[in-house]
């Protein structure tokens, strides 16, 4: 029975994350053999002896491959979500660089020292293992995100093409951010412009444009409607923009975006679990397989308020109104929604 159940995680491993696997082992290969190439590699040729050293890469990498994947699997490389694959994600991957280049160092040494060479070559060179280490963060880090940043990009795309009304938000900094992640999961608007003290660059792919520009922004590029994401602004400023902005739709988020708190949202948790999970909403128990099966099995938005072991106690999100006399004192008028 445990035979059965061992060898149904492991058809189950190579189905979902076996192509992974097979990225991961020609990456750590051709990271450290377009280094070497990098290094000695001239005009078509090996410069001098040092095409001597591509006989040491055939060495090692067979040796280093089949140490490499197990660290992979000692950081959990091959656990997480990609559609949802974040900071932790890039932080497993630093890690595991870390110590699989420690690794391609001890190993070259070793196998010199069992087969030397006819040259007195004791390692290979500083440079070799320097670019090989960036190079294999790279790939292995392309590997992982590739689907999240295609993902992002399609969105983009797809939100470009989309009849959503083009819309400005006023305020750079956290707020902003904020308000530009709500409005793209909104499916009547698109963030064109952000106005703000960080003119000049970009946020998420949209323009940072002075508070100077603001009238020159809405007749350029159309803008249909305008959200209000800065608490420091004045309710002067505040009257002026809706003098500017008049006839447009206008909502004011600073109150509600700035009196957003809870728990540790239960997506952010799910990232990096890879193991049976049972939760528990209201007192009801239910076991998932997996984050993923968890993830796709639970509707609406919850929040995780205990971790017990292997379980987690969840509630759902309730909307905080605290906001709204917030949002009343500092602009004078009434909460209206979309």
């Amino acid at each position: 029975m445990e035979r059965t159940k061992k060898k149904n995680r492991i058809l189950t491993f190579l189905k979902t994350k076996g192509f992974i696997l097979l990225l991961d082992i020609i990456a750590v290969n051709l990271a450290y053999l377009i280094a070497l190439h990098i290094r000695f590699f001239v005009n078509g040729h090996f410069v001098g002896r040092q095409g001597i050293y591509l006989e040491l890469f055939w060495r090692i990498a067979p040796f280093y491959t089949i140490a490499a994947i197990p660290v992979f699997f000692c950081f959990r490389l091959y656990g997480g979500l990609q559609q949802y694959a974040g900071l932790n994600d890039l932080n497993r991957i630093i890690k595991a660089n870390v110590v699989t280049l420690i690794l391609q160092i001890v190993i070259s040494i070793v196998v010199l020292a069992l087969r030397p060479l006819e040259q007195n070559i004791h390692r290979m060179p500083f440079s070799y293992y320097v670019i090989g280490a960036v190079l294999q963060f790279i790939y292995m880090a392309l590997i992982r995100f590739s689907k999240k940043i295609f993902m992002v990009e399609k969105a983009k795309i797809d939100s470009k093409k989309s009849n959503k009304v083009p819309a400005l938000i006023i305020g750079s900094g956290d707020l902003g951010q904020k308000v530009r992640h709500h409005l793209d999961n909104n499916t009547l608007y698109r963030p064109v412009a952000i106005a703000g003290k960080d003119s000049g660059w970009m946020m998420d792919g949209v323009p940072v444009v002075s508070m100077d520009e603001i009238e020159e922004q809405i007749k350029e590029k159309e803008i249909q409607a305008v959200f209000i994401a800065d608490k420091d602004l004045s309710k002067e400023q505040r009257d002026h923009i809706r003098q500017i902005a008049e006839g447009l739709e206008m909502d004011d988020f600073t109150g509600y975006m700035s009196n957003q708190v809870g728990f540790l949202p239960l997506t952010n948790l799910l990232e990096v679990i890879d193991m049976p999970i049972v939760v528990e909403v209201d007192g009801n128990e239910q076991k998932f397989d997996s984050a993923e099966e968890c993830l796709s099995t639970l509707p609406g938005e919850y929040d995780v308020i205990k971790v017990q072991a292997t379980k987690l106690v969840l509630k759902k999100r309730e909307e905080d109104t605290s906001w709204m006399k917030v949002y009343q004192e500092q602009t004078g008028r009434e909460v209206s929604y979309f």
